[in-house]
Parts: C-alpha cells; sequence; structure tokens
C-alpha cells in the first residue's frame, strides 16, 4: 500500500432479527475501528417491522444516522441480501461484517490493505482467531510480505456439512467480518450475483478454481481481533437453492 494512501472503504453489515447482538457488533466495531469508513450501510432481512423500528431508532438516536438502512419487507436470504447491498456501495473495498460478532483490538483494516494491496490473489484476510472454533487448520509459519506485514496461509479443509454430504479442499471464504475488494464481487463468473450460490462453499469452490487464496493476520491460533457471539441465538434465512456456477 502506498505511503499515506487512503483507499475508500464501506462497512456493510447483514442482519436478521438479533437487535441485541448488532448493537454489540457495532459499537465495538466503532470502538477499535480506526480507519476512515467512506460509506456505512446494514441491510435489514428478517421482514419483521418491529425490528426495523429498534434498528432505525439506533441508527438515528445512537450512531448519528451515519447508516444507509435497507429493510428487506421479507426475508430474501443472505446471499440476495449481499447482492442487494453491495450494488449501493460506491467504494474500492469493503468491510464485511455479520451482526454477532466483537471487535477487542485496533488495526485489522490497516493491516488488511497491506495484503490486499500486494498481494492481489489474496480473496480474504482473516482477523478471527483460529481458537474461536475456526475449523480450517492455519499454517504456523509467517510470511513477511511487503510493508513487513505478517500472514499465515489458511490450509484447505474437508467436513461434512447436511447428511453425508461432504465439501472437500474449502479454501476458508466466509461472510465472517473481514476487508475485500468489490472488484472480486463482480468478477467472473460470480459477476456480481452470490444469489445463484447456495452456501458459502460453492463461492468457496468458484474463488478456488481463479487462484484465489486466504490468509490471516494472526499470529498464532489464539491471535485476533474479533470473536463470534452468536453460537446461543442463530437465525438462519431463506436459503433456497437455484443455479450452481
Amino acid at each position: 500500500m502506498e505511503e499515506n494512501k487512503i483507499h475508500e472503504v464501506a462497512f456493510c453489515l447483514t442482519s436478521c432479527g438479533r437487535m441485541d447482538e448488532l448493537e454489540k457488533t457495532v459499537d465495538s466495531f466503532i470502538k477499535f475501528n480506526e480507519y476512515p469508513i467512506k460509506e456505512w450501510l446494514i441491510i435489514e432481512d428478517s421482514g419483521d417491522p418491529e425490528q426495523h423500528a429498534i434498528l432505525k431508532k439506533l441508527n438515528s438516536e445512537k450512531w448519528n444516522s451515519r447508516f444507509m438502512l435497507f429493510l428487506n419487507r421479507e426475508n430474501i436470504g443472505q446471499n440476495a441480501s449481499i447482492d442487494k447491498m453491495y450494488k449501493n456501495v460506491n467504494t474500492e473495498y469493503i468491510f464485511h461484517c455479520e451482526e454477532d460478532w466483537e471487535f477487542y483490538k485496533s488495526g485489522f483494516i490497516e493491516d488488511s490493505l497491506k495484503v490486499l494491496e500486494t498481494q492481489p490473489k489474496v480473496l480474504q484476510v482473516w482477523i478471527r482467531p483460529k481458537s474461536d472454533r475456526i475449523l480450517n487448520n492455519i499454517e504456523k509459519r509467517i510470511f513477511t510480505l511487503p510493508g513487513g506485514i505478517g500472514v499465515r496461509r489458511v490450509i484447505p479443509a474437508s467436513f461434512k456439512i447436511k447428511g453425508d454430504q461432504i465439501v472437500k479442499n474449502y479454501m476458508g471464504f466466509s461472510w465472517n467480518p473481514g476487508l475485500r475488494r468489490k472488484s472480486d464481487w463482480l468478477l467472473a463468473p460470480i459477476s456480481g450475483n452470490y444469489t445463484k450460490c447456495l452456501h458459502e462453499h460453492i463461492i468457496d469452490m468458484v474463488y478456488s478454481k481463479l487462484g484465489f487464496m486466504v490468509v490471516s493476520l494472526s499470529k498464532n491460533d489464539e491471535d485476533g481481533y474479533v470473536k463470534h457471539i452468536g453460537w446461543h441465538n442463530r437465525k438462519m434465512g431463506n436459503t433456497e437453492a437455484t443455479k450452481n456456477l
């Protein structure tokens, strides 16, 4: 990353009716993020007017109306909601987030930018520690990149999801908090359309075939910037299957 160059970043958050977790997520991000955010967006996919009213009140009374809100009248699913939100982003980079995370250390956007600026085949930079129930292993070796930033490569994993279905060589694509390029969403065959993918592992497979990889900023398996707080209150949106890529 060029010295002192400011790259424009949008903060994009998906929500589905968990306002308590969402409030903690946004508050902790505001507290620990030190990088200027150009655009703030939240898409709320519960289809519940009561949840929408709570979110509008939080935005106006607590967050100084910084967020552009997208309030889905009915649940359309996470991937479709992400497409809808990303279409309104005007920045080069997106810091993607869900509504059930807690940030606890600063510097994650600055360091992630250094990686994505110098490594065009790195798709995502993980900021969650391996110890926070991550399935993929992460290489112990730390690679020092231009600018002095150290990363560890995420090792592809195989695991069972539903019934006897096995996901093989999962690279590590995730909707977990992290920085990404908007241009990678527009890249064929995704072409700005995650909606046609049923699960994250299908998107992962597409990017893997294009030669991408995922890395982590963690120096060890306990090191990180954010932790998951939504284990006890998980909600799944509409996951209607559409065409495979």
